[in-house]
């Protein structure tokens, strides 16, 4: 990229409208060229300037057009109907009769194709998530784009950090991102939120790998009812071997006998795959049960 398309794609990327791989070439050009390093900087000032004056419109602006147009359309009617009646040449008659039509038709063209509008919904937050990476000292880096690219800073522990992961980890549409948040989010695994989370990414994510790292962030609460039902489920419906290996791996390590055997002979029974059926197997045979129901 030379430095003339640099400059034409230096506003796009303060407001984050290009694309990742035209940031990468662009933010490649600016590591070598000083002139556009310093031509991005005052853009950077200058919109630091503006920020403050930029205003949002009001909420009800568009109905009260509306309104002030529909007045104006009735007052204007209503002279055409008193012009009517006290007598007008008919080429003035002709030019009020297609100004009204015109009002009319703008009047019910804003009324049918722009829709009454209290407040945008938001966008979903992991839509908006760029990337995510952790930093020395415990903190984690949250990289958004808005209007323009916002990045938070902060503790897991802290609410806006702790939201935006869970947020990346449920909705994102990158699995690099969804296996980061998880990754992150491991450590606060005890806190009910980010346990519901892991759960749902063990159950139904649709990448085996985010599956799996939600696994072993649940690890050290393989003893607990609702992460062994979650374990049981994955077991009987997972697609991926290895991750139903995992699960069987996790709930023998509590050997609770009453609560696998029976899950264990029905996987043995029914699974197609050789190396799930010879751990359920083994697994049986570590409990003293037998391989079938009798």
């Amino acid at each position: 990229m030379d430095c003339e398309n640099a400059t034409r794609f230096l506003h796009l990327y303060l407001y984050g409208e290009l694309s990742f791989d035209q940031e990468q070439v662009l933010e490649d050009h600016l590591a070598s060229c000083d002139a556009c390093r310093r031509h991005l900087d005052e853009l950077r000032a200058l919109h630091a300037l503006l920020e403050p004056a930029q205003t949002e419109p009001p909420a009800d602006l568009v109905q009260r057009c509306r309104r002030q147009l529909h007045e104006r359309w009735q007052a204007a009617a209503a002279r055409c109907t008193l012009w009517r009646w006290f007598g007008i040449r008919p080429a003035w008659a002709l030019r009020l009769a297609t100004a009204a039509a015109l009002a009319v038709l703008g009047f019910l063209a804003g009324r049918w194709s722009v829709p009454v509008v209290s407040e945008p919904p938001p966008d979903p937050l992991a839509a908006r998530i760029r990337f995510i990476e952790q930093e020395p000292g415990g903190k984690v880096r949250v990289s958004i784009e808005e209007r323009r690219r916002r990045t938070l800073s902060g503790r897991l522990d802290e609410e806006p950090i702790q939201r935006w992961l869970l947020a990346a980890a449920r909705e994102a549409a990158d699995p690099g991102l969804r296996l980061d948040s998880v990754e992150l989010l491991r450590a606060r695994a005890q806190q009910e939120p980010v346990r519901r989370a892991l759960l749902e990414a063990a159950q139904h994510d649709p990448n085996p790998g985010v599956r799996l790292k939600a696994l072993e962030a649940l690890k050290p609460f393989a003893a607990e009812a609702d992460v062994r039902e979650t374990l049981a489920r994955i077991l009987r419906a997972d697609e991926n071997p290895g991750i139903r290996i995992q699960a069987i791996d996790l709930l023998i390590e509590h050997r609770r006998r009453d609560e696998l055997v029976g899950l264990l002979q029905e996987i043995v029974q029914q699974e197609s795959n050789d190396y799930v059926r010879l751990r359920c197997r083994q697994a049986l045979q570590e409990l003293n049960a037998s391989i079938g129901t009798f």
